[in-house]
């Protein structure tokens, strides 16, 4: 992060969002500690959350945008992960039966891809 101080663009965001570097562990690992935020693959609880280890909660969507598109009316764009993976319910609960008091509510997110959004000109 210090060596993007100042550099930061719209790529290197969308990066960022969907990083897998778990800081604390100092190890490449999709958890709750990451900035694309896999709490339902994290085997540690969430006190901070107030919630236990696993539970579905985490990023779903990502917006990036710069002063250049910004004037355009334009962002990029992801549903689901940044990452682009995806969360599949009955994948989750099939692993994780103690949340099946979610299933009616659960929905799938299968992996996207960045997208740009906004205003096009003629």
């Amino acid at each position: 992060m210090k060596d993007s101080k100042g550099k930061i663009d719209v790529n290197t965001a969308m990066k960022f969002m969907g990083d897998h570097y778990d800081t604390w562990r100092k190890k490449e690992t999709a958890s709750g500690l990451t900035l694309c935020g896999h709490f339902d693959k994290d085997e540690v609880e969430a006190p901070y959350w107030g919630q236990p280890a696993f539970y579905p909660l985490g990023a779903v969507q990502g917006k990036a945008t710069d002063g250049t598109l910004a004037a355009e009316l334009k962002l990029w764009a992801i549903i689901g992960h940044p990452c682009g993976e995806s969360f599949i319910a009955k994948d989750f609960l099939g692993a994780h039966p103690e949340f099946n008091y979610q299933r009616e509510f659960l929905r799938d997110m299968p992996g996207q891809v960045w997208t740009l959004f906004g205003k096009t000109t003629k």
